[in-house]
């Protein structure tokens, strides 16, 4: 294959394309294009390009996954993210991520039971879930990591959404008496925002109001 393209992208990084596609086939350093040989318009070899996938850029994505977790944690999706970021091949991508998982430091699920457990008193469980989705763990996942989250706590640890609600609406100082429709309009807009569903957000504000008829909203 011939090296078609070598484009600086800063601190001393090339993206390294190749006439087998159009985007960047890897990136690499100034020092290890010498150490390569590689020049556009030259040839890249398939013994050469073994080399780079399994010695230079097998070993730097592990590298760069123990950085990130460092941190915190993340999906395996949004792991492969940040590789396909730094313009890591797939191959070594899909490799790098079975290394780290095999170690016990990638698990989907125990990502989704640390998220529930954290921010299920915070929202609705169908926002824990969609939040979950959104991050890549599958929706029977979310959902099972939820259910166990809350079946492990008692009635008072993981109360229901109808107390969540009331909870949020006490944190927001709203007085249902005192609140014209526009205000009403406001705070069922902002826990709608949260995932609570609005028939549940109705219910508690008029079980609040004890049978007032400040409440019409159709």
């Amino acid at each position: 294959m011939i090296i078609t393209g070598v484009k600086p992208v800063g601190k001393g990084r090339y993206e390294i394309f190749l006439d087998e596609g159009s985007y960047p086939a890897f990136t690499l350093y100034r020092k290890e294009l010498k150490k390569f040989d590689i020049r556009e318009g030259e040839e890249l070899t398939d013994d050469v390009k073994t080399v780079i996938y399994s010695e230079v850029l097998a070993k730097r994505a592990v590298l760069r996954l123990y950085h990130l977790i460092e941190s915190r944690d993340y999906t395996e999706r949004e792991l492969r993210e940040r590789l396909m970021r730094g313009r890591y091949p797939l191959s070594v991508i899909d490799n790098a991520i079975s290394q780290i998982k095999a170690q016990g430091l990638a698990d989907d699920t125990d990502y989704a039971l640390r998220y529930a457990d954290c921010y299920i008193d915070r929202k609705s469980k169908k926002a824990v879930i969609q939040a979950l989705v959104r991050k890549g763990i599958s929706p029977e996942t979310a959902a099972e990591a939820v259910g166990q989250v809350c079946g492990e706590r008692t009635a008072a640890e993981c109360y229901d959404e109808g107390d969540k609600i009331r909870r949020f609406l006490e944190k927001r100082h709203f007085d249902p008496f005192a609140a014209d429709s526009k205000e009403i309009s406001k705070q069922i807009a902002y826990l709608m925002g949260k995932g609570f569903n609005f028939t549940d957000i109705k219910r508690v504000i008029r079980d609040m109001c004890e049978g007032a008829d400040s409440f019409e909203r159709e």
